[in-house]
């Protein structure tokens, strides 16, 4: 028998994949002639964090991290993502930290709608999900994460 974990449960990271593409456009455009690219970047990876935080937070820190690789690998070379993930640029702005705080809570706030969004669907429609999964689905850029297939294979 297998022993199901936590990380079983997790949606795929596609999910998120917009918010994160719109988000990278966002900060480049509103902050590239105000602050350093490092911040920039910084500033998504803080986006990030803040968006996989609502799935992934409370589960296998690993698992985490490599939900927001991925993410950051859409818009950042590995080098800056390594360099993103291990490092906290000096902020040439007074305002830039709290702009770090607030752009997580904005991430935040995206994960939760996101996942309320799975949870919604997937409650009100949940035959209809188990009979059109994949397809249908996959036309509305959302994966049935492990737990739902498991339950639709319990029907």
């Amino acid at each position: 028998m297998n022993a199901v974990s936590f990380n079983d449960f997790l949606p795929d990271t596609k999910l998120f994949e917009p918010k994160a593409r719109a988000a990278a456009r966002a900060l480049e455009g509103r902050y590239a002639s105000l602050i350093s690219s490092d911040e920039i970047d910084h500033l998504f990876a803080r986006f990030v964090l803040g968006l996989t935080m609502p799935a992934y937070g409370a589960g296998d820190p690993g698992a985490h991290l490599a939900a927001c690789r991925s993410l950051l690998s859409l818009k950042l070379t590995p080098e800056r993502v390594e360099h993103v993930l291990f490092s906290v640029p000096v902020a040439t702005k007074p305002w830039v930290e709290e702009a770090c705080n607030a752009i997580e809570q904005f991430g935040t706030r995206d994960g939760q709608a996101l996942l309320k969004e799975i949870r919604n669907s997937t409650q009100d429609d949940s035959d209809a999900t188990c009979e059109l999964h994949p397809q249908a689905l996959a036309e509305q850029e959302i994966s049935l994460s492990q737990q739902e297939e498991a339950a639709c294979a319990k029907r």
